[in-house]
Formats: structure tokens, C-alpha cells, sequence
């Protein structure tokens, strides 16, 4: 009997056991489960992680490219601009230059004097906004524009010099500036008044 009690209680001890090591396997084989499932997670998170670094890269890339082209783009504005302030300083010193010739042909001293205010007045007009809006500095001109805008005041101040003189001598020969009718008619009084 105690042959047959001992194997029972050896029976009992070795289902506890094999019940042990059913629960402590299954238990193993589901935290395997869990450590595939994560680790297969986290290999999806690098590659995840991976494609998003990858695309940061091409992302910061691309806005490099943008923001040089960016620079160009405002450089090249900034040239055209200056160009084209350049081009109509041209012009204006043309039609000047061919209205200041018929002035002097025709005797229209003042109207050229406010012309030339106008035209003044527009560039530094036109150049303040250029430099309010891109910061294009017009003012640093070079030695031949330095001496042509010096050029062009000389000629300014000796026009008014001369307009002056002009109205002074009207004055004294008893012409009335505000009465003339022409240039032309102004021409020959001017010329009978010294002849005669």
C-alpha cells in the first residue's frame, strides 16, 4: 500500500508538473509571440523612421534649391530694375538735351527749368520707391554719371542765370512777360527794341 500511495502521490506530482510545465510553456510561447509581434513593429517603425529621414532630406533639399532660386530671382529683379532706371535716365537726358536745343532755338527757357524739375522729381521719386521696396540703392552712380549729373546742374543753374537775365532785360526794355503771345513775336521786339 504504501508502494501504491507513493505512486499515486508521484502520479499527483508529476501531472502538477506536467500542468506547470503546460502553463509555463504556453506563458513562453506567447511572450515569444509578443517579442516577434514587437520586434516585427519596431522593424516597421525603422523602416517607417527611415522613409521619413529620407524625405526630411529631399524636403531640405528642395527648399535649398527654392531659396537660391529665390535669390536669383530677387538679384535678377533688382538688376532689371536698375537697368531699366538706368535706360530711362537715358532717356530723359535725350529728350532734355532735345528740349533744352529747342529752348534755345525758341526761347522757352522756363518751360525747360520745370521739365527738368518734373523729370527730377519723378527719378527720386521712382528711386526712393526702388529702394523702399527691393533696397536697390541708386544713389552710388559712377564717375561718368557723377560728372554728367554735374554736368547737367552747371547747365541747369546757368539757364536760370540766363532766364533771369532774359526777364531782367524785358523788364528794362519795357517788354511785359506775362503779355508775350509767342517766341517768335517775343524775338522781334526784342530785336526792333535793341535795333531801334
Amino acid at each position: 500500500m504504501k508502494k501504491l500511495f507513493g505512486a499515486a502521490k508521484n502520479r499527483k506530482f508529476e501531472q502538477q508538473l506536467a500542468s506547470q510545465t503546460s502553463y509555463y510553456e504556453n506563458a513562453l510561447a506567447e511572450q515569444r509571440e509578443r517579442i516577434t509581434a514587437l520586434l516585427k513593429n519596431e522593424a516597421d517603425l525603422n523602416a517607417s523612421l527611415d522613409e521619413y529621414k529620407k524625405r526630411e532630406k529631399d524636403v531640405a533639399e528642395v527648399m535649398l534649391v527654392v531659396a537660391e532660386k529665390a535669390s536669383e530671382m530677387e538679384t535678377d529683379l533688382k538688376l532689371q530694375y536698375a537697368l531699366e532706371i538706368e535706360r530711362l535716365k537715358l532717356f530723359q537726358a535725350k529728350w532734355i538735351d532735345a528740349y533744352e536745343t529747342l529752348a534755345a532755338k525758341y526761347g522757352f527757357e522756363k518751360d525747360v527749368l520745370n521739365l527738368q524739375a518734373v523729370a527730377v522729381d519723378t527719378a527720386l521719386s521712382i528711386e526712393k520707391m526702388l529702394g523702399k521696396e527691393f533696397g536697390i540703392r541708386l544713389t552710388s552712380s559712377s564717375a561718368p554719371e557723377e560728372h554728367f549729373k554735374k554736368e547737367a546742374e552747371r547747365l541747369s543753374s546757368e539757364k536760370t542765370e540766363l532766364y533771369d537775365l532774359i526777364s531782367s532785360l524785358k523788364k528794362r526794355l519795357g517788354i511785359d512777360p506775362e503779355e508775350e503771345a509767342a517766341p517768335d513775336d517775343d524775338l522781334k521786339k526784342l530785336a526792333d527794341t535793341l535795333a531801334g
